[in-house]
């Protein structure tokens, strides 16, 4: 992808943050090993949630999915003390929404849907 179709997308997710509720904290778009290809986060988001092991627990949530019988997972919501987490497959990327533990997770679950188009063109981006 180059620089400038990066730096592009980049802005456009940041105006979505901007736009959105202040309970969204980031808009991460990471690959298969939770590389973090493109982002938009509030200031002051703890660095933690940024590592790939936190950004790769999509796939390591949709392999013990698919183990236990229940197909391909195609998201995965999660709430913890701190974080409301949604996760959508987009192949080869992964969308990850983080936002506050207390969030309409209706509206989260709707942005991630609406911005799948997005990471569809970071993925086609990325095959060329």
């Amino acid at each position: 992808m180059s620089q400038a179709r990066s730096d592009k997308i980049q802005a456009e997710l940041q105006g979505v943050l901007r736009r959105a509720s202040e309970d969204l904290l980031a808009i991460l778009i990471t690959d298969k090993d939770g590389v973090i290809i493109l982002r938009a986060t509030q200031e002051g988001l703890p660095s933690q949630v940024l590592e790939p092991a936190f950004t790769a627990s999509f796939l390591l949530t949709s392999d013990q999915m698919a183990k236990i019988g229940f197909g391909k997972t195609k998201q995965v919501i999660g709430i913890t003390g701190s974080y409301s987490i949604a996760q959508f497959a987009s192949p080869p990327l992964t969308l990850t929404l983080l936002a506050k533990h207390d969030a309409n997770l209706g509206i989260v679950v709707d942005m991630g849907h609406e911005l799948r188009p997005i990471v569809e063109a970071v993925a086609n981006s990325l095959e060329n």
